[in-house]
């Protein structure tokens, strides 16, 4: 990619048309930058969400959402673009994909009961 050449993640064609997704179609240095970018969010964000501190898993999930959703995004544009079974199902599996993420996320982000706290008078 850094010497001009073209990678993608997700792309469709019919005949001699071609379509990609944005945001996941890297070319030249600037692609290459991009994806060293999208990569390097993805691996903090992932390493952040393993952490033992609250904010830091919250902070985390961020990135990876956004990762999500580009997947997302792109997966229903080609399948908009290209209307056929294969597009369908990789727009359905990377929806599938951000409804685990978002159901992540929501767990992450969810207030924890402290353990261990003191009881009321009453006992509870």
């Amino acid at each position: 990619v850094w010497n001009g050449g073209m990678a993608e993640f997700l792309n469709a064609s019919i005949g001699r048309l071609s379509f990609s997704a944005t945001g996941l179609h890297y070319q030249g240095q600037a692609g290459a930058a991009l994806v060293a970018g999208q990569g390097l969010a993805v691996l903090v964000g992932l390493a952040l969400t393993l952490s033992s501190g609250t904010w830091q898993r919250r902070f985390g999930s961020l990135p990876l959402m956004a990762w999500a959703g580009l997947w997302l995004a792109g997966g229903v544009s080609l399948a908009m673009e290209v209307q056929q079974p294969e597009q369908y199902a990789i727009a359905g599996g990377t929806a599938v994909v951000m409804l685990a993420m978002m159901h992540r996320t929501a767990r992450i982000w969810a207030p924890r009961k402290k353990k261990g706290g003191k009881k009321g008078k009453d006992g509870n």
